[in-house]
């Protein structure tokens, strides 16, 4: 609920404005009144109000001068000046520089619940924008905000929190290619992804309908599961208060972070310990592949990598484990000048892509055998590159991975992921969004009354939710919105 300031030395008038706010204007509370400028301006900086409702002349400090200096301290307050008409010229400077709204006497409740609304989708708008920007800002552990302001970016009492992950962790070295993902306005449940292959679930306690949170997320989980990949979720069952939001935030990623296994699907209940400690990169014993990589072994290489990970498989190591020993791996061989090339987004791609160990044993042996990788002319690359981009536009419809696109052209991931960076200038996922968005949007442009889940199922999504949150994410605009917009297009060009 937003909260109003109303300012008026007219005893009757301020509580004429007062009665129609709490009765007409549901999504508004009067947080406090005052009867001039000055006394105002202390109370804005105690209240922090979204909304300040002025009259004009007031002792001490008029409206005009109020809303100025509101505007100069707290630009994100909206304010409203009350003005008679013969008042009006005095007020136009102040209302044309755009400090604030208007209203003239006599105040009608219809006039106050018609510029009520109008602010509420403005302040809407705003608050939608900055929770984002907070969600964020707490995923990546930055940020400071103050507990008044998460009560006002999350205003219910009690929420759940749950997360899940498809496949591996987000890429680190390739910062920059992959868009944020955030719920719609109008969704009642928050939803947040730093990438497209997560989501960050708040529940309010109200939505549930005596349903137990556990309950609610194992459908969710059900629901958005694919076959070819696995999936990594926790959930906190203890419902909290929305100041403990950055420490229940950090507790998820970190509990993420820990409990993805390459190819195993499990659901975690934060707070469970650890199942598996991990150990210093150097105590792993990597002599006997340093020493076949050395000698240019590939059977060595082969059978040494086989073992290493069949023997990481069998302890349930997670991901952030052997990734860890895997750069510390190609780091030291690459030092000792036993290795050509250390590309990190490389490995970044084959940890954040791959679906089993048996797969990612495969794409690090093919970087460390001479000759692992196919070689190919370079204009024969670029050929195969946009062979691929064709396979994709005809294909969208269809259920698209890296693993699905390396078996049709018969190439190792390692292969497809230096192809991409290279001639689409970023990993391959986050091109086949890309190309799926820029389809979608010529879906539309074409068929204007097409319908929202239609025009998804078409480039490959089930869920027309998930859709219109990455088609936000990346266009800017929701499905219905740019539907609405070349519909229009579409009449004016008839008429």
């Amino acid at each position: 609920m937003y909260q109003v300031l109303v300012v008026d030395d007219e005893p009757a008038s301020l509580k004429h404005i007062c009665n129609i706010i709490k009765n007409r204007c549901p999504d508004f509370k009067v947080a406090d009144t005052a009867r001039n400028g000055q006394i105002a301006l202390q109370k804005a900086e105690e209240e922090q109000p979204d909304v300040v409702i002025s009259d004009v002349m007031m002792p001490l400090m008029n409206g005009i001068e109020l809303v100025s200096e509101v505007k100069k301290r707290w630009p994100e307050i909206l304010s409203v000046i009350v003005s008679g008409y013969s008042d009006f010229e005095y007020a136009k400077g102040a209302i044309q520089s755009g400090v604030c709204e208007y209203i003239l006497k006599p105040v009608r409740p219809s006039d106050i619940e018609q510029l009520m609304e109008s602010l509420r989708q403005r302040l809407d708008e705003l608050y939608y924008e900055k929770r984002n920007s907070f969600l964020k800002k707490a995923s990546g552990g930055t940020g400071n905000t103050v507990v008044q302001e998460i009560r006002r970016l999350f205003p219910e009492d009690l929420y759940y929190a749950a997360i899940y992950r498809k496949n591996g962790l987000p890429s680190r070295f390739s910062k920059g290619y992959s868009a944020d993902l955030y719920s719609m306005p109008q969704e009642k449940i928050i939803i947040y992804g730093r990438d497209e292959m997560e989501a960050l679930y708040l529940c309010p306690e109200n939505l549930l309908n005596g349903e137990s949170f556990g309950d609610y997320f194992a459908k969710v989980y059900a629901r958005v599961k694919e076959e070819g990949a696995f999936y990594t979720a926790v959930v906190r069952e203890e419902p909290f208060q929305p100041e403990g939001l950055p420490g229940i935030l950090g507790e998820l990623y970190r509990k993420l972070d820990e409990s993805i296994v390459i190819g195993k699907d499990q659901i975690v209940t934060a707070g469970q310990s650890a199942g598996c400690p991990a150990l210093r990169p150097g105590q792993e014993d990597f002599s006997m592949l340093e020493y076949y990589v050395r000698k240019k072994s590939a059977h060595g290489i082969e059978g040494e990598i086989k073992r290493l990970f069949g023997k990481w498989e069998a302890e349930v190591r997670p991901q952030v484990w052997v990734e860890e020993k895997i750069h510390y791996l190609f780091g030291h061989l690459y030092s000792k000048g036993n290795l050509l090339e250390f590309n990190e987004f490389v490995l970044d791609d084959i940890f954040s892509e791959a679906v089993s160990m048996e797969e990612v044993a495969k794409n690090i042996q093919t970087l460390l055998i001479p000759g692992g990788e196919l070689k190919t002319a370079g204009d024969r690359r670029k050929e195969e590159y946009e062979e691929i981009l064709q396979y994709l536009d005809e294909h969208l419809s269809e259920s698209i991975s890296a693993q699905s696109i390396c078996r049709q052209f018969a190439m190792s991931q390692t292969t497809l992921s230096k192809m991409f960076h290279k001639y689409g200038n970023s990993p391959f996922s986050v091109c086949l969004t890309r190309i799926r968005m820029e389809k979608a949007r010529s879906i539309m442009n074409e068929n204007p009354e097409i319908l929202v889940k239609d025009a998804a199922e078409r480039v490959g999504y089930t869920d027309q939710f998930y859709f219109s949150r990455v088609f936000h994410s990346a266009l800017g605009i929701s499905p219905s919105e740019y539907l609405e917009q070349q519909s229009g297009r579409s009449r004016s060009l008839d008429k």
